[in-house]
């Protein structure tokens, strides 16, 4: 199941396209992924919002690991086994928000832990 609240007037992000396209691709296949493990009852859930000049974009699921950003800049890291490890991932992500001033943290909302990116409307 996917659910997703996306403001109407959510303002026009000039970024590269596929910057940004890589970005969400990541972490929807990472929450979806994580979801999928749990098998019965997978859920993901987008919430898009503005703060100032910021986009935030806040991913949960329903899988049972927490999410968490400290090791994932080792190599060989992560949450996938090596055979189903098909994209750059949150590495990736971390890198392209830092290069363009945005961020990627950890949050906790009613009980489930997830992802937040806050991208900035200008790149």
């Amino acid at each position: 199941e996917f659910s997703q609240r996306v403001p109407e007037d959510l303002p026009v992000m000039y970024w590269c396209k596929s910057e940004l396209e890589l970005v969400l691709l990541a972490l929807l296949s990472n929450a979806a992924d994580a979801a999928l493990e749990r098998g019965t009852g997978a859920a993901v859930d987008l919430r898009v919002s503005v703060d100032g000049a910021y986009v935030l974009f806040e991913l949960t699921d329903s899988g049972e690991r927490v999410a968490s950003l400290r090791n994932w800049g080792e190599p060989f890291r992560g949450n996938k086994a090596m055979h189903r490890h098909l994209g750059l991932g949150l590495p990736a992500v971390m890198q392209i928000l830092g290069q363009r001033g945005g961020e990627l943290d950890e949050f906790e909302r009613d009980g489930r832990r997830g992802l937040r990116a806050r991208l900035p409307i200008r790149a």
